[in-house]
């Protein structure tokens, strides 16, 4: 590895933007609270170059490197990280040869190697997902999918992309299917859990939650992609705090938010391996109670934001009695003390 470089679109210096997260308590359905965190990144659209210096020949690799997409860093199954393969170029330096041992001696920086690389190498075309779920959502109530930060005398806004055009994040998206698929594997096992436990290094066949969504040991299955909103219409509403003593306005806990009252929005759910049926039904029941008002997007959905209607209308099929031993996770047998 020679070394990279990032650049803008345009060769300039690339745009970085911020994301912003919240866990999500499983067992409200809701934000977990001292869990928002921001992530920086780098913004769609930025140019990475990548220079390799081989000592043996690349004639077998070239063909792998040419169906390189690969996702990098943090985020790459809920919008980020995803990249795309634009070029491929290389070439070989005979060192038999008085030329080939000039051209070595006098030093390979990456600016000299993107100097010799004049061989273009045809690029394949990124793969389809092997399998895709998708519905265009509708803002029944009022979004607030909000950056986290707020100003004073100023509203808090909503997260939006470069462009200045509202989004849900695919975190947010990931959160909300990820919570309900838990809540719904949890209550038709014998007896209930109370709250989702993640599996471990030791589960023989983890619990679908985990294979779907990820976990710390193994990257889940799903990728959900960032949303923008179509046709959005954003208003600031005003919110006050009520004093617990008077019953009336707290004072100095007036603040206001922007959210969006109006839009469409995709859902998009792909995987790169097709989709068991338990898995597909369990994601079309999440997808059916988001449809059906018993969970939302956003924050203050306990005061009627975030709910959505999905087109078309989930219609999943109710999973069978040899489907509901699956929901829970084979752990390894662990020896006696």
């Amino acid at each position: 590895m020679l070394g990279t470089r990032v650049s803008g679109p345009d060769g300039d210096r690339p745009g970085v933007g911020a994301r912003t997260r919240t866990a999500v308590d499983r067992v409200r359905g809701s934000a977990r609270e001292h869990m928002l965190f921001t992530q920086q990144g780098l913004d769609a659209g930025t140019l990475v170059d990548v220079w390799l210096l081989s000592e043996a020949p690349l004639d077998d690799a070239l063909d792998a490197l040419a169906s390189w997409h690969p996702s990098l860093g943090r985020g790459t199954t809920s919008g980020a990280g995803r990249t795309r393969l634009v070029h491929l170029r290389h070439t070989s330096i005979d060192l038999a040869t008085p030329e080939g041992r000039r051209t070595w001696l006098s030093g390979l920086g990456p600016e000299r190697v993107s100097a010799l690389c004049t061989h273009e190498v045809p690029v394949a075309a990124p793969d389809t997902p092997a399998d895709e779920l998708r519905w265009t959502a509708t803002i029944v109530d009022g979004l607030h999918v909000g950056t986290g930060h707020k100003q004073p005398e100023t509203a808090t806004p909503v997260q939006r992309l470069p462009d200045g055009t509202p989004y849900v994040p695919g975190t947010a998206i990931k959160g909300v299917f990820r919570s309900r698929v838990a809540y719904i594997c949890d209550s038709l096992v014998d007896p209930p859990d109370a709250e989702h436990e993640v599996c471990t290094r030791d589960t023989v066949i983890p619990c679908p939650v985990c294979v779907l969504f990820g976990n710390t040991a193994r990257r889940g299955l799903l990728h959900f992609a960032d949303a923008p909103i179509a046709d959005a219409t954003v208003v600031e509403q005003p919110h006050v705090a009520i004093d617990r003593f008077t019953g009336g306005a707290h004072d100095g806990k007036l603040w206001t938010d922007e959210v969006v009252t109006a839009g469409t929005f995709p859902l998009v759910i792909t995987s790169p391996r097709p989709l068991s049926t338990t898995h597909r039904r369990l994601l079309e029941h999440a997808a059916a109670d988001l449809h059906d008002g018993y969970a939302a997007f956003g924050g203050r959905t306990g005061r009627g934001h975030g709910t959505v209607r999905l087109d078309p209308p989930p219609a999943p099929e109710p999973l069978g009695a040899d489907e509901l031993p699956r929901l829970r996770p084979l752990e390894l047998p662990r020896d006696e003390p």
